[in-house]
């Protein structure tokens, strides 16, 4: 928070209505997103079944829920994002140098 020249001369570190305005707005938000990305994680579970949802349970389980929908993103695609080879191949030698 940025300090405030008072007419005296003195400095205060006292934020502003409007500094405190914006903090709760923030939090707010916040807020809003992790209910969002509850909703998401739990839509997505529903998917899961068989094996996926099984191998889901067991991280869980051991590590913990997913606080947010990056995070079990990043997971999945992890897991069951298969690897393309060729393009990796390709990538690798048009970005050797010579």
């Amino acid at each position: 928070m940025a300090a405030n020249r008072n007419g005296d001369g003195t400095n205060s570190d006292t934020p502003t209505l409007s500094e405190v305005d914006i903090l709760h707005q923030e939090i707010q938000q916040m807020r809003e997103q992790q209910a969002q990305d509850g909703d998401k994680i739990k839509l997505i579970r529903t998917y899961l079944m068989g094996d996926t949802g099984d191998e889901y349970d067991t991280r869980v389980a051991e590590l913990g829920p997913f606080t947010t929908y990056a995070g079990l993103e990043e997971w999945l695609k992890s897991h069951y994002a298969t690897p393309d080879a060729i393009n990796t191949y390709c990538d690798r030698f048009f970005g050797c140098q010579q």
